[in-house]
């Protein structure tokens, strides 16, 4: 397939379309910023970022103040699987959400609904006093009773 920079696109000639079936950017910033939209007309509005941990990040630095929405968006959520232990990391910030699973020593899910999985929220650093201050603090967040899917 061929590719194509278009220019003077949309019904008002004022976007240029990128025509492929990739689109590889080797640097590590994609910056979005509308001057017009801005609340705060100082700082980086970096809006994907090839982090130093080698991940993706969405809104790095909370460069845009009105926050990151997601509409009807599917999430998947990486889950630190275990047999026996929960490790909740020590660096959490306040409402960053984690999931672990205890398997029990059955190694993974099966058919029936096996171990424990539950969902934590951070409380931030220093949020509660606990052994080990300095340490993130962490709450698990509790539900019903498991239901199967069926659709």
């Amino acid at each position: 397939m061929a590719t194509d920079v278009l220019l003077d696109q949309g019904s008002d000639g004022s976007w240029v379309a990128v025509d492929a079936p990739v689109l590889a950017v080797t640097g590590h910033d994609l910056i979005l910023d509308s001057r017009d939209r801005r609340t705060d007309p100082t700082g980086f509005r970096r809006a994907l970022v090839h982090d130093g941990g080698d991940g993706l990040t969405v809104n790095f630095g909370g460069d845009y103040p009105g926050g990151v929405r997601l509409h009807d968006a599917h999430v998947e959520v990486h889950v630190q699987t275990s047999e026996a232990e929960v490790h909740l990391p020590r660096d959490g910030v306040a409402g960053e959400l984690f999931v672990t699973h205890v398997t029990g020593g059955h190694g993974r899910i099966t058919e029936r609904v096996d171990g424990e999985v539950t969902l934590w929220l951070c409380l931030g650093v220093g949020a509660a006093r606990v052994v080990g201050a300095g340490s993130a603090t962490w709450v698990p967040i509790t539900t019903g009773a498991p239901v199967r899917g069926d659709a």
